[in-house]
């Protein structure tokens, strides 16, 4: 019987189509605890599947209609359970990469405001946050989470050249590839001259401003969730709070308790 695999990236689209898609999480229930895929259902039944055991899917409930998609933490047991699905007739599909590669797959969304486009760089498996900002031919990347590659070719299709690059704040949620986006591309990694770090940077002051394209961008120390936090705002069009403020309540400042000496 031949296997049956699905990327993330169909994944996620056929998700964003509202599918039919029913996720079974075959993983051990510590690392389902974790983290997981949002509405996916869990089978404690990883042991029972590397074991051979035909009987190990058998509690499952599966929607009539819905396609199955199996899933563990690389792709290796949630193919065993793809298998065994399709012997009873399931149509059922393993994630490629499982756990690990979702972790990576990204989606946009986009707004136009003006001659300033603003490209939302989404990471739903972890709900990870970047920015690519583009006016006439310059661009500007916040909270650069994923390969490089990605916002050159975001900034490419577009246009664009990226001209500065920034984060928000010092990440303890994910790793911050800003560095690495300024090294490939050229541009000039950009912070708050408050910030305490061990790599070179520009250091721009708060209410200091850079332009791009026919736009400018301003630079607002709002400290709380770490010392440096820092919102950009781009004219009166948009704000970039990192994780200072969100929709419905403000990053937590406990994060580093150690605050910087006042001298008076």
């Amino acid at each position: 019987m031949e296997d049956k695999i699905i990327t993330v990236e169909e994944l996620r689209q056929r998700l964003s189509a509202n599918e039919p898609i029913f996720i079974l999480d075959v993983r051990p229930i510590e690392q389902r605890n974790e983290w997981r895929i949002a509405g996916s259902a869990h089978v404690n039944a990883y042991a029972q599947l590397n074991e051979g055991d035909d009987s190990a899917l058998d509690m499952v409930e599966i929607p009539k209609q819905a396609t199955v998609v199996t899933v563990c933490a690389a792709g290796r047991t949630s193919l065993l359970a793809s298998r065994l699905l399709r012997r009873k007739g399931i149509e059922a599909f393993s994630l490629e990469g499982g756990m690990k590669a979702w972790n990576y797959s990204w989606n946009t969304a986009e707004v136009s405001l003006g001659t300033t486009k603003i490209i939302q760089v989404r990471r739903p498996a972890k709900g990870v946050l970047s920015y690519v900002a583009g006016s006439l031919a310059e661009a500007v990347v916040i909270d650069a989470a994923l390969d490089p590659e990605v916002y050159v070719r975001i900034a490419e299709d577009n246009g664009w050249t990226i001209r500065y690059v920034m984060d928000s704040h010092v990440h303890a949620d994910f790793v911050s590839r800003t560095r690495e986006l300024a090294r490939v591309t050229g541009a000039r990694h950009l912070m708050i001259d408050e910030a305490k770090v061990d790599f070179e940077f520009a250091p721009v002051t708060a209410g200091g401003s850079i332009h791009f394209g026919d736009t400018q961008l301003t630079f607002l120390h709002t400290p709380g969730h770490t010392w440096e936090s820092t919102t950009f705002q781009i004219e009166d069009k948009a704000v970039f709070t990192g994780d200072t403020l969100f929709t419905d309540g403000v990053g937590r400042p406990d994060l580093k308790a150690e605050l910087p000496e006042v001298h008076q």
